[in-house]
């Protein structure tokens, strides 16, 4: 999450001004500011863990050639010259999510919200930016999982227990198969529930009536496991 950018400005007096930039050396997120030449003014400590460049490497160099992959150079360049001479620019006042490069040419993703200051008749950017790898690593497990889920053949079925009631939700059509086959709802995982026991003979002996055979007294494996891999 970004946080709210804190601009510093000539009309702070001495105790703001040192509460402010103790707040923005201090913040959790990177806080980068550049002046209209494109040149680092502000970096942070964060700015130093999240990109690897020590302060005083950093102050005072381009920031395009800090931390903008070459392919985004030129862009970069062309939008700072448009806010310049037209006051407006796509990225001022928004949350984005980009590529940034790190000290050792590494690429990672990055969410960026840049405001922009005027002093003076000169302008000032600043930039809170979060690194996201860790978020963007979830995000891929979870879809992961959800596609392994989706395409499996095997019947899922997740049981979860809500303020003392049982509740049984199929993940896969072959779970949904199941449940059609239970009249119409999931079969009951949990075998100590009320009525599993009795429920699970019954599925047992309509399965041996239709195949001839006599039926088991034992639960079906469907009510003893969550998870029914291609139970018929």
């Amino acid at each position: 999450m970004i946080g709210a950018q804190l601009p510093i400005t000539g009309e702070m007096d001495a105790e703001s001004l040192a509460l402010h930039q103790n707040v923005l050396e201090t913040a959790h997120n990177a806080y980068v500011a550049i002046g209209e030449l494109g040149t680092v003014r502000t970096w942070n400590s964060a700015a130093e863990r999240i990109f690897g460049w020590p302060k005083p490497t950093a102050v005072g160099q381009p920031l395009v050639s800090l931390i903008i992959p070459e392919r985004y150079r030129a862009a970069h360049t062309t939008g700072l010259a448009r806010y310049l001479q037209s006051g407006q620019g796509s990225v001022i006042g928004r949350r984005l999510e980009l590529a940034a490069l790190r000290a050792d040419g590494s690429e990672f993703p990055i969410e960026i919200s840049i405001s922009a200051t005027e002093e003076g008749g000169r302008f000032s950017f600043h930039a809170f930016i979060a690194d996201v790898t860790e978020r963007h690593a979830r995000e891929r497990e979870t879809h992961l999982l959800a596609t392994i889920v989706r395409e499996s053949a095997d019947a899922i079925i997740v049981k979860g227990r809500r303020r003392h009631h049982h509740r049984v939700e199929p993940w896969r059509r072959a779970a949904l198969r199941l449940q059609r086959r239970g009249g119409g709802r999931a079969p009951d995982l949990d075998p100590g529930a009320p009525g599993a026991q009795r429920r699970g003979d019954q599925a047992a002996e309509a399965r041996a009536g239709r195949s001839g055979h006599h039926a088991s007294s034992r639960p079906s494996a469907c009510a003893e496991t969550a998870i029914a891999s291609r139970c018929r």
